[in-house]
């Protein structure tokens, strides 16, 4: 076994959405590069190529509840309005690209390795990793999908080719009200500097306020 060339980036522990804009560039480019892989079928650690986007979502959404319940960080009344809109959103899920790719799950900077000149060398911490729709890696960068990082990091991905398909600005919502709620109930504990995005990601989707960024 070889050691991954680079080092960790100096700013890995930023929060997504301030990623500089050289790092938010080199992001999109990656994630054209991950996406190119087409995989067998939907799922993380699943090889049953019957199983659908919507299948595999629908038990990471049940997962989600659950923990978030357990963990009485939310009103049992908000937390029944998330998962409504969970319900509400996954339909759109049923647009995404019919042929599942590589997604990372958790595509951020604290996962990348850069060498001296802060050029991207890998992408590490890939447990996560699965058969899926691009756009699941926007919802780390994308939690504040009006920051100037998540613009370059779209804009990046678009002119390396990337393709985000149909009804992207609610599958991308879906993505985001899951790691936003995720964080609230879970990765808060540990980066609490995360919290106040993700309860106004939370807020804003609930108000019906989708983004329209990616058109």
């Amino acid at each position: 076994m070889r050691r991954l060339p680079g080092v960790i980036a100096h700013d890995f522990d930023v929060n997504p959405t301030e990623s500089s804009v050289h790092l938010a560039e080199q992001l999109g480019k990656l994630a054209t590069q991950l996406h190119r892989i087409q995989t067998p079928g939907f799922g993380t650690w699943i090889r049953d190529p019957g199983i659908s986007l919507l299948d595999e979502h629908r038990r990471r959404r049940n997962w989600l509840i659950t923990l978030t319940r357990q963990s009485r960080c939310l009103h049992a009344s908000l937390l029944r309005q998330i998962e409504v809109k969970f319900m509400e959103l996954e339909e759109a899920l049923e647009s995404a690209p019919s042929s599942p790719v590589l997604v990372h799950r958790d595509f951020q900077p604290r996962n990348i390795l850069v060498d001296s000149e802060c050029q991207i060398t890998g992408l590490v911490d890939c447990e996560s990793a699965g058969g899926g729709d691009p756009l699941e890696d926007f919802n780390r960068i994308g939690l504040n999908w009006e920051s100037r990082a998540f613009a370059v990091f779209c804009q990046s991905y678009r002119q390396s080719g990337g393709d985000w398909g149909n009804e992207a600005n609610k599958r991308f919502a879906y993505y985001v009200l899951f790691w936003a709620t995720n964080i609230i109930g879970k990765v808060g504990e540990t980066h609490p500097e995360l919290l106040p995005q993700a309860e106004t990601a939370v807020e804003r989707i609930l108000a019906e306020e989708l983004p329209d960024c990616l058109v």
